[in-house]
C-alpha cells in the first residue's frame, strides 16, 4: 500500500500535539498530519471533514474525554484506528476502553521509537484490511457478472434429483455433451473442470452422467475422443501426433494404446481395414 495515510492529533495541550508531530518521521511512516484539535468537539468536526485513517487522542480533555470521543468516532467510522495517549495515572482507565475497539496505547513521556513502531503496525493492519476489502469487492463483482448464468443453471438443476425431472436432466447432460465436443482438444478436460463450468458439484455431475449415458464421465470422454480419432483417420492425412493434439491427448503413444483398447485394432490396422472397404 503506497498511499499516504491521514492522521489527526487531538489533545488540549498544544505542546503535546506539537511533540507528537515532532516525534514522528512522517516521510518514513508514509503518513501526513492533516489536522489537529484542542478538544473533542472540534475533533469530531475534523473527523467528518477529513476522514482520517489514524487518530491520536489524549484521555483527559475538557467537556468530553478521549474515551467518549473514541466511542463516538468508532460508532460512525469503525475503520479508523485510534491511539490513546495516556499517563501512568490514567492507564488502567484507558485499558478499559479496549472493548470499544481502540487500536493501541502510547504512554507519556512519548518515545519516538515506540511511536514509529505503533504506526508501522497500524499501517500493516490497514493495508491488510484494504486488501481484504478489495478482494471481497472483486469477488462480489464476479458473482454479480455471473449471476444471470448462475440463475439459469440453478433453475435447470433445482429438481435434478427428482425422477420427475428426467427431461430437465437430459437437457442438462446434452449441454454438457456439447461442451465436451466443442472443447475436445483441451487436455485439461476433467470431471472437476466441467462441473465448475456448469456450477455443479463433481459428484453430482458424475451421478447424472452415469444415469443418462450408462457411462462414467471418463468413459464417455474417452469414447468421443476415440470417435474423433476415427474420423480424422478416415477423412484426413494427419499423423498420430497431430491427431493427438486435436483430441486433447498429449502422448501419441498413449493414444495408440487407448485406441487399441477401445476398438480392438491398432491405428494402422484400422486404416488398412477401412481402405480395403473403400
Amino acid at each position: 500500500m503506497d498511499e499516504i495515510l491521514k492522521v489527526i492529533i487531538v489533545d488540549d495541550e498544544y505542546l503535546i500535539r506539537n511533540l507528537i508531530k515532532m516525534k514522528i518521521d512522517w516521510k518514513e511512516a508514509s503518513m501526513e498530519a492533516v489536522g489537529e484539535a484542542g478538544n473533542a468537539e472540534q475533533a469530531l468536526e475534523l473527523v467528518d471533514k477529513l476522514n482520517p485513517d489514524i487518530i491520536f487522542t489524549d484521555i483527559c480533555m475538557p467537556s468530553m474525554d478521549g474515551i467518549e470521543f473514541s466511542k463516538r468516532v468508532l460508532a460512525k467510522y469503525p475503520h479508523i484506528k485510534i491511539i490513546i495517549v495516556t499517563g501512568y495515572d490514567d492507564f488502567e482507565y484507558a485499558r478499559s476502553s479496549v472493548r470499544l475497539g481502540i487500536a493501541d496505547f502510547i504512554l507519556k513521556p512519548i518515545n519516538s521509537a515506540e511511536l514509529m513502531q505503533t504506526l508501522s503496525k497500524l499501517r500493516s493492519i490497514i493495508s491488510s484490511e484494504r486488501n481484504h476489502e478489495k478482494e471481497y469487492n472483486q469477488l462480489k463483482k464476479q458473482v454479480e457478472e455471473n449471476l444471470p448464468k448462475i440463475k439459469a443453471y440453478a433453475e435447470n438443476i433445482n429438481g435434478l434429483m427428482e425422477k420427475s425431472n428426467d427431461v430437465k436432466v437430459n437437457t442438462f447432460i446434452e449441454d454438457v455433451k456439447k461442451y465436451l465436443n466443442n472443447n475436445i482438444a483441451n487436455q485439461n478436460l476433467s470431471l472437476s473442470s466441467v462441473a465448475k463450468e456448469f456450477f455443479i458439484s463433481p459428484g453430482h455431475l458424475g451421478r447424472l452422467f452415469k444415469q443418462q449415458t450408462s457411462k462414467t464421465f471418463v468413459e464417455y470422454l474417452t469414447y468421443i475422443r476415440i470417435r474423433k480419432v476415427q474420423k480424422f483417420l478416415l477423412e484426413t492425412d494427419l499423423n498420430g501426433t497431430q491427431i493427438s493434439e486435436r483430441v486433447g491427448i498429449s502422448d501419441s503413444h498413449y493414444l495408440s494404446i487407448l485406441f487399441k483398447k477401445q476398438t480392438g485394432l491398432c491405428i494402422n490396422e484400422f486404416k488398412k481395414y477401412n481402405k480395403t472397404k473403400i
